[in-house]
């Protein structure tokens, strides 16, 4: 966490223990409204987040879908919980987020929105470092309203296919694309994370789906990370691998960043560093 972003999670996490703060979010839970990392303005919106999950975990608040917090209030019957969770999954109120409560992928309606530089390697436990000024992305046209009212910019126009991943396997795409710029670990324990993130259920299968439809340096170091992990080369089938190889100019060669280093990156026409002297 940067040392900016320290004094904006604790003062985020002051504001809500405040008695007349307080008092008014009492007052929203009775009324059926929810809570929202956007009625902090003015304050790093990842920080904000940040803030309220600790609120939850301390049982201050209660998380009614992602990003969405009430505060728990005694009396309030099974009709009025339902109402709440109808309106937390309204499509103008959760559609943006791109997930439901289980994580599954969101409908085609509802593009999903992932975490993009600093925030991408954040989900994958690459950096420990926060940021003042959050990136997402989605394969939506245009960006959704609350992240930009919230003060996230939202990278558009993300592959369609993305609609069909999950929040970290964005992620981990996210990360190739930057050519593993945010990671705070040496390329081989960087390249060891993101192996370990595809062998989680399902997660290769849909990444090599859509990797079709990536930048040919995507599909390059996608394709030199698979083959340098034992384990996720023999998860996919050599045909499937030969395919994703082929899929790319030989006569190319393309910038891996901080995955480099990887053993397989030349067969997968990486660029060579270039030598001093």
């Amino acid at each position: 966490m940067t040392a900016n972003a320290a004094p904006a999670v604790k003062l985020a996490a002051q504001a809500v223990a405040k008695p007349a703060l307080r008092a008014e979010v009492l007052e929203r839970a009775r009324r059926l409204r929810v809570w929202r990392i956007s009625d902090f303005p003015g304050l790093p919106p990842l920080a904000v987040a940040q803030a309220l999950s600790r609120l939850v975990r301390r049982g201050v608040l209660a998380r009614v879908a992602k990003g969405e917090y009430i505060v728990p209030v005694n009396g309030v019957d099974g009709t009025a919980l339902h109402r709440l969770r109808a309106y937390a999954e309204r499509p103008e109120s959760s559609g943006d987020l791109g997930r439901s409560g289980d994580g599954a992928p969101a409908r085609p309606s509802e593009p999903p929105v992932f975490p993009s530089g600093v925030l991408a390697a954040h989900e994958l436990k690459l950096t420990f470092q926060n940021t003042l000024r959050p990136v997402m992305s989605t394969p939506a046209l245009r960006a959704p309203k609350r992240y930009t009212e919230s003060g996230v910019r939202v990278v558009t126009r993300r592959p369609p296919a993305w609609r069909e991943l999950e929040r970290r396997e964005g992620a981990l795409l996210e990360i190739l694309r930057e050519r593993g710029i945010h990671s705070q670990f040496a390329p081989e324990p960087t390249a060891k994370v993101l192996a370990r993130c595809l062998l989680e259920k399902g997660r290769l299968a849909r990444v090599l789906a859509v990797a079709p439809s990536e930048p040919p340096r995507v599909r390059a170091m996608l394709g030199a990370l698979i083959e340098s992990s034992p384990r996720a080369k023999t998860a996919v089938r050599p045909a499937d691998l030969e395919a994703l190889r082929a899929s790319l100019n030989p006569l190319s060669r393309f910038d891996f960043g901080r995955l480099g280093s990887l053993p397989t990156a030349t067969r997968w026409f990486a660029r060579l560093p270039a030598q001093s002297g």
